[in-house]
């Protein structure tokens, strides 16, 4: 009998398959993340969050972000936080330079770093114009747009 063979017919010990099964049912969970703004802010208050990074993309799909302090979360989520967009590559020039941020609470992450106390969090913005209309330059609103 081969090294191969003796391998597939050793049984797997329980503690194996119990360590398969948490995994499975782990990114099971993570895959059904769908935070609501009030779910967002509750966990920021209690999680000692100190940061909000609030990501979006240029049109050539760089990240770029900007942070946010907690209190400022409830205002970014019920209007949005304003940004000056002539300063991004490809987002308009000064004339039509103000967009904003909407954090999408679905994407709430918490960042690895600040491990002796508070943390960042990170979520990923849309990118709008002041009257509501989606940013034609927005990755995020052309993904949707295909759907």
């Amino acid at each position: 009998m081969s090294q191969t063979e003796r391998a597939s017919t050793v049984p797997v010990s329980v503690r194996a398959v119990q360590a398969i099964k948490e995994k499975a049912d782990c990114e099971r969970k993570q895959a059904d993340m769908n935070y609501s703004a009030n779910e967002v802010m509750q966990y920021v208050r209690e999680e000692d969050v100190k940061f909000i990074r609030m990501a979006f993309c240029d049109i050539y799909g760089r990240q770029k972000n900007i942070s946010i302090m907690p209190d400022e979360l409830g205002r970014a989520f019920d209007y949005g936080i304003a940004i000056d967009a002539s300063s991004i590559a490809g987002f308009g020039d000064v004339v039509h330079s103000d967009l904003m941020l909407h954090p999408d609470p679905a994407t709430l992450s918490v960042l690895p770093w600040r491990p002796e106390h508070g943390r960042v969090v990170r979520m990923f913005c849309s990118v709008c114009y002041p009257d509501g209309r989606p940013f034609e330059s927005d990755c995020r609103s052309i993904h949707s747009c295909r759907g």
